[in-house]
C-alpha cells in the first residue's frame, strides 16, 4: 500500500480559504448566532429609549426583562405581526 503525499497548497488558496471561512463568520453574527454583541447593544439602547428596566445576566449573553411593565403595542420599535392569507 503506497501513502500519498499531501499536497501543498500555495499561499493564494490559503488567503481564499481564510476569507471564506471570516465570511462565514459574518454571516452568522449577522444571523445572531454567535452572540453578536452589536445585536444586544441595539437592543439595550432601545429598552433604555422606553425608560424599559433591563439586567445582563453573568454569561453575557442573556438579557433580563421586567415584563409586566412592557406593553409592546407603545414600543416605539414594535413592528406587528404581518398577516397573510395562503
Amino acid at each position: 500500500m503506497r501513502m500519498r503525499k499531501k499536497r501543498k497548497r500555495s499561499e493564494e488558496e490559503e488567503s481564499a480559504e481564510e476569507e471564506e471561512k471570516k465570511n462565514r463568520q459574518r454571516r452568522r453574527r449577522r444571523r445572531g448566532e454567535l452572540g453578536n454583541r452589536g445585536f444586544d447593544t441595539q437592543i439595550m439602547k432601545l429598552l433604555e429609549g422606553e425608560s424599559i428596566a433591563w439586567s445582563e445576566q453573568e454569561n453575557g449573553r442573556t438579557l433580563v426583562i421586567k415584563v409586566d411593565e412592557i406593553n409592546p403595542k407603545m414600543l416605539s420599535f414594535f413592528k406587528r405581526p404581518s398577516t397573510s392569507v395562503l
